[in-house]
């Protein structure tokens, strides 16, 4: 119980149980519930009081720190006073059962004109125990992992800076050429990487594959589209060369991989003719000769020794 008027006393001595009682613990685990006198709307009333905004700043400064939650009434608690002044400040990993809403707590007649607040409270079960979490190695392990982060920051700055002197050291009076050349790569910005103008055909598959709309593009007097836009220039690049690997350049000559499958298939529908005509048949060569440029030159010479 909390009497009324002692607002200034309040927040200090809330402060001290708090502190004393090593609530800020992991191990440990509290339930703090009574009439604190304290009335904010966050909590259902009408109005509030000072007790109840410095109450209110001390549960948003600290709710964190204390794993707190805040239960009230589902009805008022001072039935007189058309308020609700008994509540519970419990640690928020505490399961309250049988909650209104997941926040309100049920009231019972009581021999007060306060009604009195009912809840129950899941400790431990016959299989579990409770606490589940060994909250000491949790707060060992932090205080490990911090540490391992402050000497990897130390290790980083020392190898930037072994770093620099390195490079710096290597510079030297004797070797005059290389002196400066070398002072300025540390000190000189680097200019940055510039893209000529690409210049397409209008019709080009490649603006196709890159989805550039020609229509926005500046066209020269041979009908040619000029890529200027950085961003059009890194789609057109990438279109180009994954259509090189894929090889989906024309170059107004058929493709190698489709010489190479029609000549299959014509293969392949020989030896069906001549498996229905009852011919056996023995391969003595196959010869594909290529060229650089991906293109047959010669067709495959088949020497077929027929067997009748």
């Amino acid at each position: 119980y909390a009497k009324c008027g002692t607002q200034k006393e309040f927040i200090p001595e809330l402060d001290n149980l708090f502190k004393e009682l090593k609530l800020n613990d992991f191990e440990n685990y509290y339930i703090l519930a009574g009439d604190l006198n304290a009335k904010h709307t966050d909590w259902r009333n009408k109005i509030n009081n000072p007790r109840g905004v410095s109450f209110r700043l001390w549960l948003q400064t600290n709710e964190l720190k204390y794993r707190s939650i805040l239960l009230c009434s589902k009805y008022l608690s001072y039935p007189n006073g058309q308020s609700f002044l008994d509540l519970v400040l419990a640690d928020a990993r505490l399961k309250f059962q049988v909650l209104e809403d997941d926040v309100f707590l049920t009231n019972i007649p009581y021999d007060s004109d306060h009604n009195a607040l009912l809840y129950n409270v899941e400790i431990e079960s016959e299989d579990e125990k409770w606490p589940l979490v060994n909250f000491r190695r949790l707060k060992q392990l932090k205080k490990e992992i911090n540490k391992i982060k402050e000497q990897l920051k130390t290790e980083f700055s020392k190898s930037i800076s072994n770093y620099w002197k390195e490079k710096i050291s290597n510079i030297t009076k004797q070797d005059s050429a290389k002196m400066f050349p070398k002072i300025n790569s540390i000190f000189r910005k680097n200019d940055p990487i510039e893209i000529s103008s690409l210049k397409l055909d209008s019709n080009s598959d490649t603006l196709i594959s890159a989805k550039i709309d020609t229509i926005k593009l500046i066209t020269d007097t041979n009908g040619n589209v000029l890529v200027e836009n950085i961003q059009d220039k890194l789609d057109v690049l990438g279109a180009h060369f994954a259509s090189v690997n894929n090889r989906k350049i024309e170059n107004n000559r058929p493709h190698l991989n489709e010489l190479i499958d029609s000549q299959i298939n014509a293969f392949k529908n020989s030896v069906s003719a001549d498996r229905e005509n009852n011919v056996l048949f023995a391969t003595s060569a196959v010869i594909i000769r290529r060229t650089t440029h991906l293109v047959l030159r010669n067709l495959p010479i088949i020497l077929l020794t027929r067997l009748r």
